[in-house]
């Protein structure tokens, strides 16, 4: 039994929406430049029902929207939806199946001053898992988790510039890094339903309701590194590597995978004296415990003026449940 979200309509809605402002945007003010990248990815995750853990590795797809109405500010949409299904047996030895499907939105404003940039955000992360076999359900559980964010971030070019080794080789190749530092505050919840066997009656064995609920507050720590090496005067290729590092400063740490994956890790902006290009991890690896990193590297082509394709691959290190991740993402800048 596949799980459908109800809010697939409404996030197509509000992406419609966005995309609608921002054309609207750019035809009447002096917009810098509004983009959309469409990604599609795979992840891991491990979920405990009793006492078994169960592996997914979900796949699907998001959509990250960047508009900028001057040279100094940007707002940012991110909206994304990923699920996957496993089988496993239970006490009761029938073959039983867990779907689990989750979703994710989120929006930010940056403001850019000379090389430094100042993050605002807010971004909702919500799952379902639902066991079933050919006789009833016998447990459900849902996730919601709201984060807060803000972050500091500082980028600069590297001194030394060479000949680019591809394509028009009189162009210069540049290096570009960036550093940020952020917290992170997140409230969750979860409900879970255990139901008993349909044999007995429920007036007997009523459905069992567990609720938790908790918040964390983490520090977000990165450091970015990117190539860049120009093919042309509008095309180019883009190599990187990403470093962050996420410690637990309060609260629960059962539900920092959850929370950990929010847009305030689109990765680096570089300078306005350089070339900008977007990078979106919209699937990155994540972890969970007290302290855990996440290393990540891409590559991206810049086809011409407008059109961008990227992959990635990310790993988490040092924490509980480490996990693996890759994308492929595709955007347009208007």
């Amino acid at each position: 039994m596949k799980i459908k979200s109800p809010n697939l309509l409404a996030y197509s809605t509000l992406s419609l929406s966005i995309i609608a402002l921002c054309s609207l945007s750019l035809t009447s003010v002096n917009a810098s430049a509004a983009s959309v990248f469409v990604s599609a990815g795979q992840t891991e995750l491990s979920a405990d029902v009793g006492e078994k853990v169960v592996n997914f590795k979900p796949r699907g797809s998001s959509l990250s929207m960047s508009f900028e109405p001057s040279e100094n500010w940007s707002l940012n949409v991110y909206l994304s939806q990923y699920s996957d299904d496993a089988d496993l047996t239970l006490d009761n030895s029938l073959p039983t199946q867990a779907d689990y499907n989750e979703d994710s939105y989120g929006l930010s404003t940056t403001y850019f001053n000379e090389q430094w940039s100042y993050q605002l955000g807010y971004s909702v992360y919500q799952d379902d898992l639902i066991l079933s076999n050919r006789k009833h359900e016998p447990f459900k559980e849902d996730t919601r988790a709201p984060s807060y964010f803000g972050s500091v971030g500082y980028s600069w070019i590297g001194e030394d510039s060479n000949s680019s080794p591809f394509g028009d080789t009189t162009l210069q190749s540049s290096t570009y890094h960036s550093i940020s530092a952020g917290l992170q505050y997140s409230d969750w919840e979860q409900h879970q339903v255990r139901f008993a066997p349909p044999q007995h009656p429920p007036r007997l064995m009523p459905p069992q309701s567990f609720d938790n609920k908790g918040n964390n507050l983490y520090v977000d720590l990165s450091y970015d590194f990117s190539l860049y090496n120009p093919l042309s005067s509008d095309a180019g290729i883009v190599w990187g590597a990403a470093l962050s590092w996420h410690y637990l400063i309060s609260g629960e740490s059962n539900l920092i995978a959850i929370n950990g994956r929010s847009i305030n890790q689109i990765v680096s902006r570089l300078p306005k004296n350089s070339r900008t290009t977007n990078f979106i991890n919209s699937t990155r690896a994540s972890s969970s415990g007290s302290s855990y990193g996440v290393v990540a590297s891409y590559i991206s082509f810049e086809l011409n003026k407008n059109w961008t394709v990227e992959f990635e691959v990310s790993s988490s290190i040092a924490g509980d449940n480490d996990t693996q991740a890759g994308s492929i993402s595709v955007g347009y800048t208007f």
